[in-house]
C-alpha cells in the first residue's frame, strides 16, 4: 500500500511493528516506548496471549520523539495514540508543551486505569481527560 503524500512514523517497543511502518507504509519506525515524560518504568505490552508486564523499559516523551523525528514546528495532520495506559501523561504534557499546537487531529485509544495501572487514581484520570478536552 502506498500513500505518496503521507509520511508515517511509528514508535513502539515491539520490533514486530517495524514491517508495518517501513515495508507496508513506506515510513520510519523507532523501537521505543512512548509516554508523557522520558523515564525508566514498567510498561504493559500487548502479546498474542493478552497483556504482559514488560521489564523496566526506557520511555521517551512524545514531545521529544516528535521534535527528533518529525520536527518541532512541522504540522502533524493526524496523531494516533495507543500506548496502553500511558496516554494520560501525554495529555498532561500536551497542555504545557507548545510542540503539540501543530497537531490537527488526534485519534486516541483510552485505556482504563484498573487494566494498565498508569499511575493515576480514577478521579485523577477523569480530571486529566477533562482538562485535555476543554483545555483548562
Amino acid at each position: 500500500m502506498s500513500f505518496p503524500h503521507c509520511s508515517f512514523i511509528g514508535f513502539d517497543p515491539n520490533p514486530d511493528y517495524e514491517k508495518l511502518f517501513v515495508n507496508d507504509l513506506g515510513g520510519k519506525f523507532v523501537q521505543t516506548a512512548v509516554g508523557g515524560k522520558s523515564e525508566n518504568n514498567t510498561i504493559f505490552q500487548l502479546q498474542k496471549s493478552g497483556y504482559a508486564k514488560a521489564p523496566e523499559t526506557q520511555i521517551r516523551s512524545a514531545a521529544e520523539l516528535i521534535e527528533t523525528y518529525h520536527g518541532k514546528d512541522e504540522i502533524i495532520d493526524i496523531l494516533n495514540i495507543d500506548i496502553e495506559g500511558s496516554e494520560y501523561g501525554i495529555f498532561e504534557e500536551m497542555l504545557k508543551d507548545k510542540i503539540f499546537e501543530n497537531i490537527c487531529q488526534i485519534n486516541v485509544e483510552i485505556h482504563p486505569i484498573w487494566y494498565h495501572n498508569p499511575g493515576y487514581l480514577y478521579s485523577e484520570q477523569k480530571l486529566v481527560v477533562k482538562k485535555f478536552i476543554v483545555h483548562q
